[in-house]
């Protein structure tokens, strides 16, 4: 009741009045009211102007016990709020009122008191998200994906306006394009791009791939791939001995350069003497910026406490986390030349940061047998792309890994990392933990980071008490049922 009585306060301009209130009224979320002289309490509110700061005044009749008035969570974390107990015309002792913790405490004695609430914006937060449910499976898991979106925004007080678009093998086959002109300057639009799977038994692979996913990476300038990297139950992991205590750190991934820019070409095609070159290009430019927010994630992880992987010198040292350069400085002496210098240049400027390298041989060895050693590790586009499908066999498979495609400043894209899976079509088996994981990310960058960790919360508890297998058809529960499960959680 209380969220659907701000929601009307957002949409109606003008002042309104409540009466009737009883003891039991469920007000802004949470309102323990006592019963006044004829046993209702008088509420008056005024709203300011649609686009202004709203006001509300609220003026609770004579009360004859103490009151504790909760101010409701979805409230306060919509902007800087200011309570205060406001008496300007009633005779009352100098008691007074007090407010701490949000609480509003009126003394016993108080025989009348008014209530002043002032919020600087009490209407919801609305994100509009674009949603490319794609091929296969992918509709599928997106629809539960979004099911735990509503019910993470309900409780942490905010609204997700849902944008679908049609794009995939479908669409491709019945128009013979991918993506419609101005399809990527109308995605352009959105903070976050929610994206299920593509790919499409009948369109030849590489066709969605590159139309869609690549092409939106790169015109989006979605430079940064994130890939936590997090084991939430040792059963699932393939590794002897390791559980989720070894298990969680993250990868970036450098997102528009590398193998990936398309650069080269052929010579003599179709000859016994062709030459097929592919270019690696790697710029100063795209290198330094991905390092700087793999720099920034590793200082903000964890909220600043040590991770638990660095030495007891290194903690007395003032460091609390470590970032690994994962590259091949030996034989790609051009292109990790330049990713080593900027990664060392930029490091002082990170002084609780300490800096490793490994090569990407040594990484995917030591991701079986001491995956524990990572906190965050940084690399350019070809080999992030290759250790993050090993890093998700060990976190317990596709089925629950997570990625976002960012552009700190733009339109970011979210998706679960397996395929479309056609063969599970329509049979409510996949597994949609991953689709889940991603949505929460996704709020998480949109700035709810409340909601994004009770989503990983709640996917920690459902699999742990709930499932019992993240193989699709083998959980024990179906696609639906899973994303009903989670929702219920958070």
């Amino acid at each position: 009741m209380g969220l659907a009585l701000i929601a009307m306060f957002a949409d109606q301009a003008g002042e309104m009045q409540i009466r009737g209130l009883d003891t039991d009224t469920q007000f802004l979320g949470s309102f323990a009211a006592g019963t006044g002289i004829g046993g209702f309490a008088h509420v008056h509110f005024q709203l300011a102007a649609a686009g202004a700061p709203e006001t509300a005044v609220g003026l609770l009749g004579p009360l004859q016990q103490q009151h504790v008035i909760a101010l409701v969570e979805a409230i306060e974390q919509r902007g800087d709020f200011v309570g205060q107990c406001h008496r300007p015309e009633f005779p009352v002792p100098d008691a007074g009122c007090r407010m701490e913790n949000s609480i509003v405490t009126t003394p016993q004695n108080v025989s009348m008191a008014g209530l002043v609430l002032r919020a600087g914006k009490m209407h919801m937060k609305t994100y509009d998200v674009a949603v490319i449910g794609g091929d296969g499976t992918g509709p599928e898991v997106t629809r539960e994906a979004l099911k735990v979106s509503e019910a993470a925004a309900g409780k942490f007080g905010f609204k997700l306006n849902w944008h679908p678009y049609d794009f995939g093998g479908e669409h491709y086959l019945k128009t013979n394009e991918v993506l419609p002109d101005g399809a990527v300057d109308e995605l352009r639009k959105f903070k976050a791009i929610f994206l299920g799977a593509v790919g499409h038994p009948k369109v030849k692979p590489g066709i969605l791939e590159k139309g869609i996913l690549l092409r939106l990476r790169f015109e989006l300038e979605q430079y940064i791939n994130l890939r936590p990297v997090k084991l939430y139950r040792a059963a699932d992991c393939p590794l002897k001995d390791k559980g989720p205590e070894h298990i969680d750190f993250v990868v970036v991934r450098e997102n528009n350069e590398g193998l990936y820019a398309g650069a080269g070409g052929f010579q003599y095609h179709g000859t016994p003497h062709e030459v097929a070159i592919q270019e690696s290009v790697n710029t100063r430019y795209g290198v330094e910026r991905c390092l700087k927010y793999a720099f920034e994630l590793a200082r903000k992880r964890r909220d600043g406490k040590p991770w638990k992987g660095l030495k007891a010198e290194d903690v007395k040292a003032g460091k609390t986390a470590q970032l690994t350069l994962c590259g091949k400085t030996n034989v790609l002496t051009y292109a990790f030349d330049l990713w080593w210098r900027a990664f060392n240049e930029l490091a002082p400027k990170y002084p609780k940061v300490k800096t490793d390298y490994a090569h990407v041989d040594a990484t995917v060895m030591w991701f079986v047998k001491n995956p524990e050693w990572f906190d965050v590790i940084v690399t350019d586009n070809m080999f992030g792309d290759i250790i993050t499908d090993l890093a998700a066999m060990i976190q317990g498979g596709l089925g629950v890994a997570a990625g976002g495609n960012i552009n700190p400043e733009g339109a970011s894209m979210f998706e679960p990392m397996g395929g479309s899976a056609p063969k599970y079509t329509g049979q409510n088996v996949i597994n949609p933990i991953a689709a889940i994981n991603a949505a929460g990310m996704m709020l998480d960058f949109l700035g709810e980071a409340k909601a994004g960790a009770a989503i990983d919360s709640a996917v920690v508890k459902i699999i742990n008490t709930k499932i019992k297998s993240l193989a699709a058809g083998k959980m024990g529960y179906g696609t639906r049922e899973v994303g009903d499960l989670i929702a219920a959680a958070i």
